[in-house]
């Protein structure tokens, strides 16, 4: 009964082994996913709802199969047509890349439609304003008897325009009772939202001196990323602490030019400013593309 039974299980494992052999050199057409990348893609532009993989048409023998599965190989997809309010990305240009070396596989295409839905927005920049959040009401409370001030007191964030529209803040991390017992400290920006980000990482919150004295510096350069402008130098009145405005420098202050122009066709500045200034002004406040 035993050597009946050993026979009929060696008997099965050739036959899987020969069935095996026999699948892996024979030729099989099949579909294969291959994982999404997206080239050339507009930074204007943002992308959502994409597909993680594309399913393909291939023919290869089993062995080739086998390796073509277990690959890394991914099909890249020119996105630098697309345009924001589009809802269809074009299939009829890509490239197949990382494909297993020595295997035979052909290839016919997609074995989808020609065109791939997807969900496009435009990408924007906006100023808001930052709140500071709290552990809980008592820091709030604190906070405020102490007259802390933030700075910078709004931030530029760039996103997609549905992301930003209704945007009007962005909190800081909370703020506990023992960061109070300190006359200046900073804490991270809460950027919950993966899809908006900034430069401005964190922010420095400092009490508000006793004494507020201002001081105004001339003939800063404007960095305008290369463009011609007129006029190329700004002039900035700052207050704050006057120990710290008594230590600054023209050279402390950095001027930049906005990258687009605004709806009168000018280009608005934007200063960055060193820690302990409570308010500023640059004049002018705009200047103009040559």
């Amino acid at each position: 009964m035993d050597k009946k039974l050993g026979l009929k299980v060696f008997a099965l494992c050739l036959a899987i082994l020969i069935w095996l052999q026999i699948s892996l050199r024979s030729p099989h057409r099949t579909v294969v996913n291959f994982p999404v990348v997206l080239e050339n893609l507009s930074p204007d532009v943002s992308l959502s709802k994409l597909p993680k993989t594309i399913p393909f048409d291939v023919r290869g023998n089993g062995i080739d199969l086998v390796k073509l599965y277990f690959s890394s190989a991914k099909v890249v997809i020119d996105a630098a047509k697309l345009r924001a309010g589009e809802e269809k990305l074009p299939l009829d240009d890509y490239n197949l890349k990382d494909l297993p070396t020595n295997s035979n596989i052909e290839v016919f295409g997609p074995a989808v439609e020609t065109e791939m839905t997807v969900s496009t927005d435009v990408m924007l920049h906006k100023n808001v304003r930052v709140t500071p959040a709290f552990e809980n009401e008592a820091t709030r409370v604190k906070f405020n008897q102490l007259d802390y001030i933030i700075s910078p007191s709004s931030i530029k964030i760039h996103g997609p325009r549905r992301e930003l529209n209704n945007l009007k803040s962005i909190n800081t991390a909370p703020i506990s009772i023992s960061m109070l017992d300190k006359k200046a400290f900073s804490v991270p920006i809460s950027l919950s939202n993966s899809k908006i980000s900034s430069s401005v990482l964190r922010v420095h919150l400092s009490r508000l001196p006793k004494q507020i004295q201002a001081k105004v510096f001339e003939a800063i350069k404007i960095d305008s990323g290369g463009r011609a402008i007129f006029p190329q130098t700004a002039t900035i009145k700052v207050e704050g602490d006057p120990q710290i405005i008594k230590q600054l420098k023209s050279s402390d202050f950095q001027i930049k030019a906005a990258k687009e122009v605004d709806a009168e066709k000018m280009l608005k500045l934007e200063a960055t400013l060193p820690q302990g200034i409570i308010k500023y002004e640059i004049t002018p406040r705009k200047v103009s593309p040559r």
